[in-house]
């Protein structure tokens, strides 16, 4: 079978590592032609196997200002070499040949109330369009959770689309590979982590100052973000910047809990690696927190100070319960999640169905 990957719309954070996942699970019976985003000269994706051929590409060139003539490219290219089918894990492109499959990763793209700006992920006009024609053309679309399920189906109805034939929820199992258990030194006696990104859905600060007003009550606790200085000084905050993904890992496992205050997730990839570790959370009390932790999570309903500081207390009193919960979750949770092999699986189905 010869598929294209277009991944162009993956150059960091969560949608790298899924891309980079995919590629490193391919099976030897598919010959894949990639085109890759490059951010710096060592993106040169060389974990990829010998049935992969990759095509690089600066992102600041063909993602942000030459992708219209991309998506072109990449359809005229499955239609000269025939190629069974395009896999677009890039959250939209141009569907103008059949065969094609959308799998959507980036929430931003069909949330109605995401800002709309160019570059960055974000949705404008111009991806929107592309996205369209995915929803109106595509063989089939894939998107990791049935919060963003429902969250498209709002998109559809709101954009007088029709709901796509074919959607298929994927929820991927976050299989951790090459991972040493050892723990890293902590800074406070209770550690929370919260695995950021200078995203404003992040909401950081919210993080910050619950932990701050909680520590008024409780000085045992603390909470380790990797994030720059928000400007004041704390000795309940230890701001560790942009770490390596395995040092992330190394925090998670060695924390005793998760602090995560993100307003959207597409995958939760953070929400998963810490049910992984059997760590419990504090969490917002919205869908794909809930989806992931459910009974097991502990949740903040307001997005203020107060309410996260109250969670933080629930747990903190009834840690070794919600230890208890969480090895529940993960036994549950696990047995209905998809390994990355079990993507492709799912892909070439669909491909033959065509």
């Amino acid at each position: 079978m010869k598929i294209i990957l277009n991944g162009i719309g993956c150059p960091e954070s969560g949608a790298a590592f899924i891309l980079s996942q995919l590629l490193k699970s391919l099976p030897e019976d598919i010959q894949l032609l990639a085109f890759l985003p490059q951010v710096t000269k060592n993106d040169t994706y060389d974990y990829c196997n010998k049935n992969t051929k990759r095509i690089l590409l600066n992102v600041k060139l063909w993602s942000l200002y030459l992708r219209p003539l991309l998506e072109i490219i990449v359809n005229v290219v499955k239609i000269v070499f025939r190629y069974d089918a395009i896999i677009n894990v890039s959250n939209h492109g141009l569907c103008l040949t059949k065969h094609q499959f959308l799998y959507i990763q980036n929430q931003y793209i069909i949330d109605l109330k995401a800002k709309k700006k160019f570059g960055g992920g974000y949705p404008n006009a111009i991806t929107r369009f592309g996205l369209n024609t995915y929803l109106k053309n595509a063989a089939a679309i894939f998107v990791q959770s049935y919060h963003i399920q429902e969250l498209l189906k709002e998109y559809c109805q709101f954009n007088k689309i029709n709901y796509p034939k074919k959607v298929i929820v994927i929820q991927p199992l976050p299989i951790i590979h090459n991972f040493e258990q050892k723990q890293a030194e902590t800074k406070f006696e209770f550690q929370l982590f919260y695995p950021a990104s200078d995203f404003p859905h992040k909401r950081i600060l919210l993080a910050v100052e619950g932990i701050k007003e909680y520590a008024k009550q409780n000085n045992r606790i603390g909470l380790e973000v990797t994030a720059k200085k928000l400007g004041d000084e704390s000795d309940f905050i230890n701001y560790l910047g942009l770490i390596p993904h395995p040092i992330v890992l190394e925090r998670i496992h060695s924390s005793d809990a998760l602090l995560f205050t993100s307003e959207r997730e597409s995958l939760g990839l953070p929400l998963l690696e810490a049910l992984n570790f059997e760590k419990p959370a504090v969490l917002p009390k919205l869908p794909y927190a809930v989806e992931i932790y459910g009974e097991a999570g502990v949740y903040f309903e307001n997005p203020d100070a107060a309410s996260v500081a109250k969670a933080i207390n629930f747990l903190y009193d009834n840690y070794d319960d919600y230890c208890k919960k969480v090895k529940e979750r993960k036994r549950t949770e696990w047995a209905n999640r998809n390994s990355w092999q079990n993507h492709w699986e799912i892909f070439c189905a669909q491909v033959k169905d065509f």
